[in-house]
């Protein structure tokens, strides 16, 4: 997983004063979850640390007013 922000200072006036933005990556490596022979539930991967959903990126800009 990796994540960065940056904040522009307010200083700087303009739109940008006072905003940030966020670029964020899960599963960047595009790993399988790991295998779990779950009998009980009769699903075939650990719910509880692993996401079947694979890679997601996001990107935000928040402004404060």
């Amino acid at each position: 997983d990796l994540h960065a922000s940056y904040t522009f200072s307010s200083a700087n006036g303009g739109w940008l004063g006072d905003a940030t933005i966020a670029l964020g990556a899960e599963n960047v490596l595009d790993k399988e979850p790991p295998f779990l022979n779950n009998s009980v539930m009769g699903i075939g991967y650990d719910q509880e640390n692993g996401d079947l959903t694979g890679r997601t990126v996001s990107f935000s800009l928040r402004k404060k007013w």
